[in-house]
């Protein structure tokens, strides 16, 4: 992880593949922590393997929610990762069965806040990171231009 955290900062954009494989491994080290409280679900399609992605992006709504979600309560979470292309756009989704939260609470210096400036930084108006409560689940939907 720390190998990919300093090689991103040489890049802009990375492959979702590359940013997956951070993700499993990053889940699969607070599962070691965790245990039987943190359960996940990866699904994005192998079609958007090769999508550029900013680099940690995904990783940083994933551990916002162990930090936030699992760490805090008794029975952990279920988190899932799912995404999609549709419409000249990617959506990428980190979905937990949490108390939910609202962008407006958080500031330029948190995590989010960051990831909020390098979405726009790198895609202007067009990158969005979107917080919704659907099925009684936070959604953290992140989008950009294919």
């Amino acid at each position: 992880m720390l190998r990919f955290s300093l090689n991103a900062h040489h890049s802009g954009l990375v492959p979702l593949s590359q940013e997956l494989k951070i993700v499993r491994d990053y889940l699969e080290i607070e599962k070691t922590r965790f245990g039987a409280r943190i359960r996940y679900e990866i699904a994005v399609p192998a079609s958007l393997d090769d999508v550029k992605v900013p680099p940690l992006a995904l990783q940083s709504l994933v551990e916002n929610t162990v930090k936030h979600v699992v760490a805090k309560r008794t029975e952990g979470a279920t988190i899932q990762i799912t995404g999609a292309h549709d419409s000249g756009r990617i959506h990428l989704e980190v979905i937990d069965d949490g108390p939910g939260f609202s962008l407006e609470a958080i500031t330029p210096e948190h995590g989010l806040g960051n990831l909020i400036a390098r979405l726009e930084l790198l895609f202007g108006q067009a990158g969005q990171l979107a917080v919704t409560r659907e099925n009684e689940k936070t959604v953290v939907r992140m989008s950009f231009p294919a």
